[in-house]
C-alpha cells in the first residue's frame, strides 16, 4: 500500500511520525536497522519540506514481537528514499577533525578502529552491555535485558559508535546523546562500555576523547554525565584528567548489591576548550 502526503501535511505528519518512532523504540518494537531508516526517513522528509518540494511516497511495513498477539504496523520508508537519503548525506559530507584524526590514528598504532554502529555488532555490543550491567560497579542499571540495552543505547537522539580489533572483535563502545530536550538540547551526553579484559590500556581514554570531539561535530557545547557512581574511582579519575568538574554530588543516590548506598557525581565539561 503506498501512500503520499501534500506539502501542506508535512508538518503535522512529521510530529506524529517522530512520536510513533520514539514510542516504537522505547517500546522495544524496532531494531536498530528498523530504527535507523525511521531516523532515515525524518531526516530525508525535514530536508524536503523546507525546499518546499513535492510530496514523498513510502511503503506500509509489518513487524510481529513473538511475545505479542498483535503486530505493530508502521510506514517504512521504500527502496527510493533511502537512496535520496544517501544522495543528501552525499551533498553534506562531514570531514572528521584533526583531533579526531589523531585519535583514530592513535587506535589503529594499537591494533583498533573506531566505526558507526551497524547491525552485525549488535549482539557483542550487548554481551559487553550485560557483563557491565551485572557488575555493578559502573552504572546504576539494574536490569540487563536487550529492551534496557536498547532504551539506554538507541534513544532517538543516540549516535552510536563500537570500537573493534584487529580481528574484528566488538571489544567496546559508547553513544552520545542530548542530555535535554528544548533549549537545553544542546549540552551532550555519554556512556561508554568496554570489554574486561581491553581495559587499563588506554583504550578508555581514546574513546572519550573521541566522544568529545564527535559531540562538537555535531554541534554540542558541552557534556554532562548525571550519574557517576562515587565508587567507580578510575572512571572519576579519567574524566577529570580530561578536563570535567564535579558540579554536584546526590547523596545515597546508588543502592549496591549489597544493599548499602553510594553517591552519584554530575560531571560536566565544556567542549569549545
Amino acid at each position: 500500500m503506498l501512500k503520499s502526503y501534500q506539502k501542506s501535511q508535512f508538518p503535522h505528519f512529521l510530529r506524529n511520525w517522530s512520536e510513533q518512532v520514539r514510542t516504537a523504540l522505547l517500546s522495544h518494537f524496532l531494531s536498530p536497522k528498523q530504527a535507523f531508516f525511521l531516523s532515515t526517513f525524518i531526516f530525508v522528509a525535514e530536508k524536503l519540506r523546507k525546499k518546499r518540494k513535492v510530496c514523498l511516497s513510502f511503503s506500509q511495513f509489518t513487524w510481529r514481537n513473538p511475545n505479542w498477539n498483535k503486530g505493530l504496523t508502521i510506514l517504512f520508508p521504500n527502496k527510493e528514499l533511502v537512496s535520496l537519503a544517501e544522495q543528501v548525506e552525499k551533498s553534506n559530507p562531514k570531514t572528521p577533525s584533526k583531533n579526531l584524526l589523531e585519535i583514530h590514528n592513535q587506535l589503529t598504532q594499537l591494533g583498533f578502529t573506531l566505526k558507526p554502529f551497524s547491525q552485525e555488532d549488535e549482539n557483542c555490543l550487548y554481551e559487553i552491555f550485560r557483563d557491565v550491567v551485572d557488575s555493578g560497579t559502573q552504572f546504576p542499571y539494574e536490569c540487563n535485558s536487550v529492551q534496557e540495552f536498547y532504551r539506554q543505547f538507541f534513544a532517538p537522539t543516540s549516535h552510536v559508535y563500537v570500537c573493534h580489533s584487529s580481528t574484528k572483535e566488538v571489544i567496546g563502545g559508547f553513544y552520545i546523546r542530548s542530555n535535554f530536550s528544548g533549549r537545553s538540547n544542546h549540552i551532550a551526553n555519554a556512556a561508554y562500555m568496554i570489554k574486561s579484559p581491553y581495559r587499563g590500556r588506554g583504550i578508555g581514554t581514546l574513546l572519550v576523547n573521541a566522544s568529545l570531539e564527535i559531540a562538537k561535530d555535531l554541534g554540542f557545547q558541552s557534556m554532562q554525565f548525571n550519574m557517576v557512581l562515587s565508587q567507580n574511582i578510575a572512571a572519576i579519575r579519567l574524566y577529570q584528567k580530561l578536563g570535567f568538574n564535579i558540579i554536584g554530588t546526590i547523596p545515597q543516590a546508588i543502592r549496591n548489591p549489597d544493599g548499602s548506598y553510594q553517591e552519584g557525581h554530575i560531571l560536566y565539561r565544556e567542549l569549545n576548550i
